[in-house]
């Protein structure tokens, strides 16, 4: 297309938009004035039209000048979008659109993950899969590693992990600025503003974050803090880079309320949004001073966009053998008051033993029998328990836990409770463990005139 077609083609354009058309019903109107008018001379059209720049001067129109023109607006894929939006309108195919939106003059400097994005834009082609986008880049000339980079963040694996639909999670940041006052991703919903606090417990309640599936890797996540108030409820990424919790609204219509969440390991993970601008769109806790914000990249100096999923609360076990089941979890969790005292019976093996919350003097629960000649309180006080260790196996004809060892966060160690005499050779021996930043709140497991297995339930610190 010479320069006195594609002006007359800008005219166009210019002149139906004055009239109240959109880009998009413009391109249709131009397409079909002219049914052979290729992509890319359409895109050219477009990128002028939408710039208002003179035909006459698009010669020297630099390349890169849509795109800085686009970032000063907010979203650096504004242009893209608007204009892949009239070219998908106006009947062109995913690689032609491909194709034209890198054509120069139009947007050439994108690059494979950011025409990428483009394409996959809600109202473009949302349902490309990941053959179709490989074929759509390779139309466009990207090279193979380009690409193969490209898929890889546009199509991430899917996760496993913490993180699925209706899990409760708390989010630690593992930001090498290492502060124990800031570690946590909380949510004020007093205020609608973030932090990093010292606890996912209480009084931290904002650190809970329940999420809510939006598509493959994608997550909006609800803030359970108690102080509910409906204009503070999402976690919500902004253009500016600022982060804070938005109203309650339909997740699925604000992708400033959606995240892309990816991690290697089913535990680090980082949390992309993607209704923020490039390239401020990863979360990012400042473990110096506490903040929160959105980052350019997950490289260094950005260690505070690496997250540990930890869900609300997590079992490991039982270890031991079957009998009448027992689990404290769901009491507890209402409950909502530190684990503060044990008191165990034992002998030559382990006969029971009772837990106390918030100091009470009443236990929450018994599980075992009433014998035991040795009767010893384990007082917490403000530490708590990180590790119970043992042995389980054979004990007079039948089976049941030998001996138990406490163990808590302050090095304090209570047990071994049972003496194992008598017991049958070939026991097992056992080992339960918080992670470094768990507690343990609670137990489960089986009982019945002995303690025959148990479990623990661990919470975020």
């Amino acid at each position: 297309m010479n320069e006195n077609e594609l002006a007359a083609i800008v005219d166009s354009l210019s002149e139906q938009q004055q009239g109240g058309a959109t880009l998009a019903e413009a391109a249709t109107t131009i397409r079909g004035q002219n049914p052979n008018l290729s992509a890319t001379d359409l895109a050219q059209a477009l990128a002028a039209t939408r710039l208002s720049t003179a035909p006459e001067i698009l010669p020297e129109i630099d390349p890169s000048g849509a795109v800085a023109q686009a970032m000063t607006s907010g979203d650096p894929l504004a242009g893209p979008k608007e204009i892949a939006e009239a070219l998908k309108a106006a009947g062109y195919s995913l690689n032609e659109i491909a194709t034209a939106i890198i054509a120069a003059g139009v947007y050439p400097d994108l690059t494979a993950y950011q025409l990428g994005t483009v394409l996959l834009w809600p109202s473009v082609f949302p349902n490309t899969t990941a053959t179709e986008m490989r074929g759509a880049l390779e139309a466009a000339n990207f090279s193979a590693a380009d690409i193969d980079a490209a898929l890889a963040q546009l199509f991430p694996s899917p996760i496993v992990g913490p993180i699925v639909d209706g899990a409760i999670i708390c989010f630690h940041c593992m930001g090498t600025a290492v502060n124990p006052a800031h570690l946590w991703l909380n949510g004020r919903t007093q205020d609608g503003k973030l932090e990093l606090s010292p606890s996912a417990a209480d009084p931290s309640t904002g650190a809970r974050w329940k999420a809510h599936a939006q598509g493959e890797n994608v997550f909006a996540f609800e803030c359970l803090g108690t102080l509910v108030n409906p204009d503070f409820v999402w976690l919500y990424g902004t253009y500016d880079g600022s982060v804070f919790l938005a109203p309650r609204a339909t997740p699925s219509t604000d992708d400033g309320l959606r995240w892309q969440v990816n991690t290697a390991d089913g535990k680090i993970y980082t949390l992309k949004n993607l209704g923020a601008a490039n390239p401020f769109v990863w979360l990012n806790g400042g473990t110096a001073d506490g903040s929160v914000n959105l980052a350019p990249g997950t490289a260094s100096p950005y260690t505070g966009t690496q997250w540990k999923a930890v869900p609300q609360f997590r079992k490991i076990g039982p270890i031991g053998i079957k009998a009448d089941p027992f689990d404290d979890t769901d009491a507890v969790l209402k409950l909502n008051k530190p684990l503060t005292r044990l008191f165990v019976r034992s002998g030559n093996v382990l006969d029971s033993f009772e837990v106390f919350y918030g100091g009470s003097n009443t236990p929450l629960a018994h599980h075992g029998g009433g014998m035991g000649d040795r009767r010893r309180n384990a007082i917490l006080g403000d530490d708590y328990i990180t590790k119970v260790s043992g042995y389980y196996g054979g004990y007079h004809g039948g089976h049941c836990m030998l001996q138990l060892t406490f163990y808590t966060k302050k090095g304090q160690i209570f047990g071994p409770y049972g003496d194992m005499w008598d017991t049958d050779p070939g026991r097992t021996a056992f080992t339960l463990e918080a992670d470094d930043d768990e507690k343990v709140v609670a137990f489960f497991g089986t009982a019945n005139y002995y303690l025959c297995s148990i479990g623990i339930t661990v919470q975020p610190i």
